[in-house]
């Protein structure tokens, strides 16, 4: 009898399991059949979860990236397709939005539509992924899996690029299950053309180029070496058509070649630097968002260095800190490097921005699943598919190289739950094969095997799911950024509401607590505006701008002594905050009768750029430091110093 472990059945099964060979009189459902009723299944249970949100204010109140991607969307329909300046972000996205405001519709509610669909097609490429790699039963359950998993059915109604990370990892290992079987020429070209695609979604996806060349070298070894050079040359072909355009555009608007983006340097530095958390965290407090990014690391750097910089010098400048502060201390940062890995591989869902944690308040659907099904449990079953099926590594090793580089590739930087996004296209069908290999153990009485990857799939379930961080802190950011759009939209009661949301999932959240105190204090109420500043500067003593804000509301108490001091604390936490804060002091100083010292302070603020001449000459604050003649000395000098 043959060999059956290493038949293809179906003429199209790289690794057919025992699983596959066994039950063959049996006449289970077609699979084209059965990946219809998946996409099927993942479009009603995407649309329903979307339609769900249609009354809330989810679906119109746009955070942090989203805000930026319907924002450069609509600047590349006014501006251009080109643009003006380098990428600082990945651009895959905007640009895929802009298409859609273009020839569908301007409406974010289309966008959300599409990447229903999209997410479906992933669920079923997935089917065609496990029957490749597998066989069709877990095939089957690998595309049912993907339709159930509330994290990817979060994913596909986000705003976000999660939804193409997902989609074209899925799609690369369905174009090389095909090419281990069919030897379609055109399939190489299009696997590099996907790939390159994959890298202008998630830059660390570019570690996966090498991986599929060198898939390419060993599967078709016994092709010879020429027909690998053309495959490989045509895979380079297609990724390289994918990139250039996107690097020949920035040398274009800026000068100087980019691949994709000019990040690198300061993701690396904010991955690794001496207060790394290994989590997402803002260069300058309370800028954590799109808006200062590329700023602040021009801003920071040229500061720094004492001079204007280009793209290229400002990332190599961030490299050099990254490297500078790894060196400073290795074990440090090999502790940061292990925190990274357990926030890879952990349960919760870490986020910036938007959190499913606070979607899953107004979905019930997102709720009810993600109380049983989540990463944390997903981990567990992959791992003993990934045992259960050893005795098949020969076939599967693509499928553990992708896994492994790709997560390699996010440890140079930090971690965010979506940027696993892709690791679901191997985890999801390991976790199908897990669940059908232990279920064939127990039909077979195969006890000693089944109790092993038991034991060590409760191990890595417990691995998973001990907590770092908890749901309601993750959730509370989320609610904070929907607070900070309804103040922004002058929502007042609304964003308060939101800011003591943000505040009872998180009661140790600095800057909901900042912005809460100053709802309070633009309604009058200061004492309660200051009750939120002290408990907000308890958790942070060094946010400058809480310290500005508490002085002011000190100010409006009359409690000059303590305006005084706070104010004082915004220059010794921030020295380049706003001058405003020097004129602030003279006023304080003027009112306690230290004209002396109001006068210094009033010559600083001037000579740092404060300018507001009809502010100074009639702000009552300054009447008794207006009764002094140096007062007119001031003035006199700060108008020749203009003069001239």
């Amino acid at each position: 009898m043959k060999n059956e472990k290493n038949q293809h059945r179906d003429g199209r099964t790289i690794a057919a399991t025992p699983e596959s060979t066994e039950g063959a009189s049996r006449k289970p459902l077609s699979f084209p059949i059965a990946v219809g009723l998946i996409f099927a299944l993942a479009f009603l249970i995407r649309g329903f979860c979307l339609a769900g949100l249609f009354d809330t204010h989810i679906l119109e109140t746009l955070v942090g990236d989203a805000e930026l991607y319907d924002i450069w969307a609509k600047e590349i329909l006014a501006e251009g397709w080109i643009g003006q300046k380098v990428f600082f972000q990945a651009p895959f996205y905007p640009y895929f939005i802009a298409v859609i405001y273009r020839f569908l519709s301007p409406d974010l509610l289309v966008v959300r539509w599409v990447q229903v669909l999209i997410g479906a097609t992933s669920c079923a490429l997935m089917a065609d992924v496990g029957r490749s790699f597998f066989s069709p039963r877990i095939g089957i359950l690998s595309g049912s899996l993907l339709a159930l998993y509330p994290v990817a059915i979060y994913y596909d109604i986000l705003i976000q690029k999660a939804v193409f990370g997902l989609f074209f990892t899925v799609l690369i290992l369905f174009l090389l299950g095909r090419l281990a079987t069919q030897r379609r020429w055109v399939f190489w070209p299009a696997v590099g053309i996907v790939l390159g695609m994959l890298v202008l979604v998630r830059e660390n996806a570019l570690i996966l180029f090498p991986v599929v060349l060198l898939w390419l070298f060993i599967r078709f070894w016994q092709e010879g070496p020429k027909r690998q050079i053309v495959w490989a040359v045509l895979v380079s072909a297609g990724f390289f058509t994918a990139l250039f355009p996107v690097a020949l555009r920035n040398y274009v608007v800026g000068g100087e070649w980019f691949l994709t983006t000019s990040n690198l340097g300061f993701n690396l530095y904010m991955g690794n630097n001496t207060d790394a958390t290994g989590t997402y965290k803002s260069m300058v407090t309370g800028q954590g968002d799109w808006r200062f990014e590329s700023d602040d690391a021009r801003k920071l750097a040229e500061k720094e260095l004492k001079r204007k910089l280009s793209q290229t010098e400002i990332s190599q400048y961030w490299k050099e800190r990254a490297f500078e502060s790894i060196r400073s201390d290795i074990k440090s940062w090999a502790r940061l490097l292990l925190k990274k890995w357990k926030l890879l591989w952990g349960a919760l869902e870490m986020s910036d921005s938007e959190s499913i944690y606070a979607y899953q308040d107004f979905s019930p659907l997102l709720r009810v699943l993600g109380y049983v099904y989540h990463f944390g449990t997903l981990l567990p079953f992959a791992v003993a598919g990934f045992l259960l099926t050893w005795g098949y590594r020969r076939q599967l090793w693509l499928m553990y190289l992708v896994l492994t580089a790709y997560a390699v590739g996010i440890m140079p930087f930090y971690v965010m739950a979506r940027y696993r996004a892709p690791m679901l296209a191997v985890m999801v069908p390991f976790a199908a094969a897990g669940m059908v290999e232990m279920g064939r153990r127990i039909q077979r009485k195969a006890y000693g095997q089944l109790a092993a990857a038991l034991a060590v799939s409760a191990a890595i379930a417990l691995y998973a799911n001990w907590p770092l961080m908890s749901k309601s802190a993750v959730a509370a950011t989320t609610y904070y950024n929907w607070a900070s759009v309804f103040e922004n939209q002058e929502r007042i009661d609304a964003a308060m509401e939101y800011y003591q949301k943000a505040i009872q999932r998180n009661d140790r959240h600095p800057l909901a607590l900042n912005n809460l105190g100053i709802l309070y204090c633009r309604r009058g109420d200061y004492p309660s505006g200051i009750e939120q500043f002290e408990r907000a500067l308890k958790i942070d003593p060094r946010m400058a701008k809480t310290h500005m804000n508490i002085a002011i509301a000190y100010y409006h108490t009359g409690k000059l002594e303590r305006a005084l001091y706070h104010f004082r604390e915004t220059l010794r936490n921030d020295p380049d905050y706003d001058p405003i804060v020097n004129y602030n002091i003279a006023c304080v100083l003027s009112l306690e009768g230290n004209v002396t010292a109001s006068l210094d302070e009033l010559e600083n603020a001037i000579a740092r750029g404060y300018a507001n001449w009809d502010q100074i000459l009639s702000d009552p604050d300054l009447e008794n430091a207006r009764w002094s003649p140096r007062f007119d000395t001031i003035l006199k000098a700060a108008n020749a110093e203009r003069s001239g």
